[in-house]
This record gives C-alpha cells, structure tokens and sequence, in this order.
C-alpha cells in the first residue's frame, strides 16, 4: 500500500478542509505538489531545519505540525497544514539554495542513503514556487494525505 502525499495552497483551514473527500483530493481545484514519499512532518520537518536554521526539536512542537484540519475514514484521508516555517522558507529559497539544500536533505536519516540529491530537487522546485504563489496570494500550505 502506498501513500500519496499531495501539497497544495488555500486560504484558510476551512477551505483547505473542503477537499478531503473530492474524488482525486485537491487536485479537483487547486495547484498541486504531488511528492515522491515525502510526509508532511518528519521529511519536512528535516527540510525546514535545513532551510531555516530553526531546530528539529522547535519544529516538532509548532502547532500547526500534523495538526489535520480535516480527517476522513478513520485517519485514511487526512488534510494537515504546514509551518509557516516551511512556507517562508520554501518562498524565499533560491534555485542554489534549494540545489544545496537538497545535498544536505538527502544525506539525512530521513532518506536512509537511498534518495540521491537530484531526485529532490524537482519536487523542491515545485513546491518552492507553491509556496510563493501562497504568498502572493496571502494563502498558507497544506498537505493531502491519503492511504
């Protein structure tokens, strides 16, 4: 079984909320970030750390972290908000800084030696410019999670 983790921007919990049980989640009406394997909290959390200097453990306790703004089938859908860490990092973030940063990424616990840097950076690409299309848009980041 595999899990797709789709990113994506809207305006508010709510209307992040509203896509939880679209057929084909929020790609139905929003720009997504389909991810290779990358979950929302633990990945992420690592990239974000790498991006902003803020430690992990600061990260781990930021409210919005895994907190879902809508479940669906006992955890099987399950929509959660990202950092605003994440997403400013994300938005200011420089082809050479994300090119770097993924060297650092790939080298992590996290991706256990089996990700190469490359293979990250058109995921990061893609969600970098989601998050400054949200921030122009003064929306936030989510992340559709389905099992």
């Amino acid at each position: 079984m595999s899990v797709i983790f789709d990113y994506f921007a809207a305006k508010s919990d709510r209307e992040a909320a509203a896509v939880i049980g679209r057929e084909g989640g929020p790609a139905s009406e929003h720009e997504v970030v389909q991810s290779p394997g990358i979950d929302p909290v633990v990945r992420l959390g690592k990239l974000e750390e790498i991006l902003t200097g803020r430690p992990y453990g600061d990260i781990a306790q930021d409210p919005r972290i895994a907190q879902p703004v809508a479940l669906q089938n006992e955890g099987q859908r399950v929509v959660v908000g990202l950092t605003d860490g994440i997403a400013a990092g994300l938005a200011s973030a420089t082809q050479a800084s994300l090119a770097l940063a993924a060297i650092t990424w790939a080298d992590t616990e996290e991706f256990w030696g089996m990700t190469a840097p490359e293979d990250l950076i058109p995921f990061l690409t893609d969600l970098s410019a989601l998050a400054r299309t949200a921030r122009a848009d003064d929306s936030r980041l989510y992340c559709w999670i389905c099992v």
